[in-house]
């Protein structure tokens, strides 16, 4: 499933889920969103490396075909 995001000029764009960390770490977008809503980056709660966040205690989706 892709990941729509918003990039820093202000265009959307949907992403696959491996590129979205190097687009966060490169701070090429300023958002994306989840099923819960949009991350502002760097303002949203971001879960760390690997899909793993001592905060996070929901499911893995990521990677996953619905």
């Amino acid at each position: 499933m892709r990941i729509p995001v918003q990039y820093i000029d202000g265009e959307f764009d949907f992403v696959d889920p491996e590129r979205l960390d190097e687009l966060i770490r490169s701070r090429m977008i300023i958002g994306f969103r989840r099923s819960d809503g949009w991350v502002r980056i760097p303002h949203g709660p971001l879960r760390g490396q690997n899909g793993t966040s001592a905060k996070y205690s929901g499911p893995e989706r990521r990677g996953r075909e619905a």
